[in-house]
């Protein structure tokens, strides 16, 4: 695939735990910040290589006009298309490949649940993105392979190892994605485009999608960037909100056995995945750069341009004057106020609110025959009717980050 040298932002890196920078804390100073029209993005320059002028990374009109271009991604026809075509065989194939290849002498199938959800995962990541031939066990793998590395990348300003390291691994792997998925997928994309300019609309894909925007100069280096991002996007929030979310509902089942006859219950399942996304945000300080001078009223904080504020999103996401008294405890049974989200900002807010929100958690709310469970709904189902529980013989293991998530989450299947 061409190779081009985007150039890096005129300012260096800024880690979000640098303590030099100014950081808005509250539930209603992080809200302000999100919202505001003077603060541009300023994360990913660590990673620029990897996720450099993406939708996350870009501002102002190109990031709507970015934004308005693969919005035909999450259309609620086509989120429905995900979740019952593609989702669930992928839950049920990857149980049941598990079921036959990790049962132990006593019966039981163990297995590691960060890698059973990104595997699962890999399914709608594909059919977002458009890259063909990826349902055999082995493709699964190697892709499941670029993944893990790619995600140390995307998120190489928190880890605690060796920054150089990481991104060297994480660049040949990106390599390796765009040679042995993206590039030929692309090509048939292009080839169907020549023959059918309105084939894009039929079952949209990020790759269709873009082949289509044939003003918008994208080359491949742009597409495999933007392709980059899906990968680890569509994957990382969300098997990392499935694992915490078992390991919350573990404990909350000790005290309360009664919602144990809720664990195929959608809404209770929703209530549960947004209380842990709430907990445990992703990337959990965001960064902005001031294009003017700006005040932060709830945070007594002022800036001006160029200077960088971050927003601490597990902070104000346990603000007891958003969450009640124990904000910092999980409870699927919270009652919200109507100001603050289920899931706190940890989708983000504002502009930058992340696209695939509706993917994750559904479209919930409104007419029964338009609901769709979601993502993470989905896949806690298929785990609990599998009979999920963490294993207690083998201890899960955190990250080499600061960034709050599972390296390793050990669980046993008592109805595979």
């Amino acid at each position: 695939m061409t190779q081009t040298d985007y150039q890096r932002p005129p300012h260096g890196p800024v880690l979000p735990t640098d303590p030099g920078v100014p950081k808005a804390c509250s539930f209603a100073g992080v809200r302000d910040v999100l919202k505001s029209k003077d603060l541009s993005s300023a994360t990913h320059v660590t990673d620029w290589e990897l996720l450099g002028g993406t939708v996350m990374t870009v501002d102002g009109a190109e990031h709507t006009a970015r934004r308005r271009l693969e919005s035909a991604l999450f259309k609620p026809q086509t989120l429905k298309w995900y979740e019952r075509t593609v989702l669930q065989p992928a839950i049920e194939a990857t149980l049941q490949r598990t079921a036959e290849t990790a049962r132990d002498e006593d019966g039981l199938v163990r297995s590691d649940l960060v890698r059973l959800g990104r595997l699962i995962m890999l399914s709608i990541s594909a059919a977002v993105i458009g890259l063909d031939d990826v349902d055999g066990h082995d493709r699964r793998e190697r892709l499941g392979d670029c993944l893990d590395s790619l995600i140390e990348g995307t998120l190489v300003e928190w880890s605690e190892r060796d920054h150089g390291a990481i991104m060297a691994d994480a660049l040949t792997w990106k390599k390796i994605y765009g040679d042995e998925f993206v590039a030929p997928a692309l090509a048939r994309r292009r080839e169907r485009h020549a023959a059918d300019p309105t084939a894009a609309t039929a079952q949209p894909d990020l790759l269709s999608v873009l082949v289509a925007d044939t003003a918008g100069g994208w080359d491949d280096e742009r597409i495999l960037r933007e392709c980059t991002l899906y990968l680890v996007a569509s994957s990382l929030t969300t098997s990392t909100a499935m694992t915490h979310t078992v390991g919350h509902l573990d404990a909350w089942l000790r005290e309360h056995p009664a919602d144990r006859a809720n664990l195929g219950d959608s809404e209770f399942l929703r209530a549960a995945a947004m209380e842990s996304l709430r907990l445990h945000p992703g990337p959990h300080i965001l960064l902005r750069r001031a294009t003017a001078d700006l005040e932060v009223p709830a945070e007594g904080i002022a800036v001006h341009p160029g200077q960088v504020l971050g927003a601490d999103v597990r902070e104000a996401n346990r603000d007891t004057a958003a969450y009640g008294p124990t904000a910092a405890e999980f409870d699927p049974r919270r009652e919200l106020d109507k100001e603050a989200p289920a899931p706190g900002f940890t989708f983000g807010g504002g502009r930058h609110l992340c696209i695939g929100r509706p993917l994750a958690l559904g479209n919930y709310g409104g007419r029964n025959e338009d609901e769709m469970d979601g993502i993470l709904v989905r896949m806690l189902k298929g785990l609990y009717a599998a009979g999920v529980t963490p294993d207690a013989d083998r201890p899960a293991a955190k990250a080499d980050s600061i960034h709050d998530r599972y390296e390793r989450y050990p669980v046993v299947f008592t109805d595979l």
